[in-house]
């Protein structure tokens, strides 16, 4: 898991609200970052990263109306500078979060055919792919649209082109959340990061691509080319909520946090309760899945479940959920636990099960999170009551 984030527009500080907005999204990826800018006098993207933790960087960047940033945790080689986000191919610089599965086959024409590598990433071989489709004649976004194809895998990616403005983000299984604002567009893996300048958002859903530039928006399918509507979206969250306070650390001001955070939990509209014991009422076979700790959850839910309910529930691990597909079904209901709701495990559980007809009900800490709009029925576990 990685966090990236973009932005475009009027301000010539782009560079600097990129690593404002990264540092947000650290507990994402914390072993480096990287920032790439548009200057605006050569019109040329300069690339600055650097290994280690985001949270005290204080540097200056060069002035751009557009910027884009990555902070990462390392799967595919080393915690270098070399192998940090934005990696650069030609006239393409790209950051990326997710799993090229296949990158090494196409690493591998590639290296036959000549070409040179910086890192040991699959990113940079993202990057390798798009420019030699630009190459070849085709346009920025048909470029991006066939490598995405060619990609197997989950992942989200930003991609600038030098010599030609505005941003391009496409996803499949990665999170990305666009942010609007007057004179402003954000493009973030979580709303936090622009959460300062604007609560109007748009969520980029599987096999969607968009275009930012200033303050213009375009969304198309990611397959076809073709233009997408989005819905204007403003989410209810207010800047204190996702920030530390006085607190040194997130995980101290959520020990702190637990009297209130048991309360909301709690506290549920008694239409969304009816709406989960109907879904857990007509299935016939039960499945709890989530990830780590929150796995530890449901292993203590199946007493709960047994003693007071009387009910043999099953849990599966997320990852482990692939060895039990053959039994769901269309009335099989299958509840997630996810904190954050972006649990590459669930979403493919999810995904798996909703092809085969089950009923999904979710516990999340985010609303606006994949799990949550995949879900039939979705409690949000940190909303804010008016009275508890």
């Amino acid at each position: 898991m990685c966090g990236i984030f973009a932005v475009t527009g009027s301000s010539n500080d782009a560079g600097s609200q990129v690593l404002k907005g990264l540092k947000t999204l650290e507990y994402r990826g914390y072993d480096s970052w990287g920032v790439a800018v548009r200057e605006s006098k050569a019109n040329i993207v300069t690339v600055t990263k650097e290994v280690g933790k985001i949270s005290n960087v204080n540097i200056s960047f060069p002035q751009g109306i557009e910027a884009i940033g990555h902070t990462r945790w390392a799967t595919h080689g080393g915690v270098t500078v070399a192998n940090s986000h934005p990696h650069q191919v030609g006239t393409v610089t790209v950051v990326h979060n997710g799993i090229f599965e296949n990158y090494a086959e196409h690493k591998k024409r590639f290296l036959a055919e000549g070409a040179t590598f910086e890192s040991e990433t699959d990113t940079e071989v993202i990057g390798h792919i798009i420019n030699e489709l630009l190459e070849q004649g085709l346009t920025p976004a048909e470029a991006i649209r066939k490598t995405s194809n060619e990609i197997q895998g989950r992942f989200s990616i930003l991609v600038m082109f030098e010599n030609s403005s505005g941003i391009y983000a496409a996803r499949r299984g990665s999170p990305l959340i666009i942010g609007r604002d007057k004179n402003q567009t954000f493009i973030a893996s979580d709303i936090p990061a622009f959460l300062e300048k604007t609560r109007l958002v748009n969520y980029l859903d599987d096999d969607e691509m968009v275009f930012i530039k200033n303050g213009a928006v375009q969304f198309s399918d990611l397959n076809t080319g073709g233009p997408i509507k989005k819905r204007d979206i403003e989410v209810p969250w207010k800047l204190e909520q996702s920030e530390k306070g006085d607190y040194k650390h997130f995980m101290i001001k959520e020990i702190f946090d637990q009297k209130d955070s048991i309360a909301r939990a709690i506290n549920h509209e008694t239409d969304i309760l009816n709406q989960a014991i109907k879904l857990l009422k007509d299935s016939n076979g039960t499945y709890l899945v989530a990830c780590g700790t929150a796995h530890k959850v449901c292993l203590a839910a199946e007493y709960f479940f047994s003693s007071i309910a009387g009910r043999k529930i099953n849990v599966v691990a997320a990852s482990e959920m692939k060895y039990f597909e053959r039994f769901i079904n269309p009335r099989t209901a299958v509840v997630a636990i996810s904190q954050s709701g972006e649990t590459a495990d669930i979403l493919e559980v999810f995904e798996r099960a909703k092809a085969r007809g089950a009923k999904l009900l979710s516990l999340t800490n985010v609303e606006s999170s994949s799990v949550a709009r995949m879900s039939d029925v979705h409690f949000l576990l940190m909303r804010v009551q008016k009275k508890l």
